[in-house]
């Protein structure tokens, strides 16, 4: 009687582990390619969030770049910090990426700030020349209540070439370990050369 006690507390504590491991695992990153740019899928149609309707929830995505003023300088770092709020949810995600307005190439390089949050991931096939930046697990969580928030550095091309778009979707979970019931946003923001 003892061994089947046993057998059965180690079966529930595997599968509460294996649940809690296969949440982290898949709360790991956006997949590539679900900012919504040219090219690119959304999260409500890159194999995660599917059958979300996007920017219909009363949550708010937000990049801010140079406090801003949406203008760049060849070769200049800036600090971009991308905001997704929404009452009552205690998860958040995001993923963006920035590209050449004129051949929708990437444009410049994103510089991770704090690698527990947040990681840069290279495209693949179609997206090879693109480079994505999104979150971990550990920033999924709230930074406050209803607030999700990552903050990271871009390097403008060293030559300009016109305008550059940041393509970036957010996520606001509803935190029960599925990706249903979730909401879906997606913005963009232009910024142009200095001269």
């Amino acid at each position: 009687m003892k061994n089947i006690i046993s057998v059965s507390i180690i079966c529930i504590l595997g599968l509460i582990l294996g649940t809690s491991s296969v949440w982290m695992t898949t709360s790991n990153g956006a997949p590539i390619a679900s900012t919504g740019a040219p090219r690119d899928m959304t999260c409500a149609k890159s194999g995660c969030h599917e059958g979300s309707v996007i920017n219909i929830g009363p949550g708010n995505l937000h990049l801010n770049f140079n406090q801003g003023e949406l203008i760049y300088e060849a070769g200049k770092t800036y600090p971009i910090t991308i905001e997704m709020k929404q009452t009552d949810i205690h998860r958040f995600g995001f993923q963006m990426l920035a590209l050449h307005d004129i051949d929708t190439t990437n444009a410049g390089t994103i510089q991770v700030t704090d690698s527990l949050k947040t990681q840069v991931l290279k495209g693949v096939k179609q997206h090879a020349d693109r480079r994505y930046i999104t979150y971990k697990y550990l920033g999924t969580a709230q930074v406050e209540n209803g607030l999700g928030r990552w903050t990271f550095n871009w390097t403008a091309p060293a030559k300009s070439n016109g305008n550059i778009t940041f393509y970036y979707g957010g996520i606001a979970a509803n935190n029960d370990g599925t990706d249903s019931g979730d909401w879906v946003y997606h913005q963009k923001t232009t910024i142009s050369p200095a001269n």
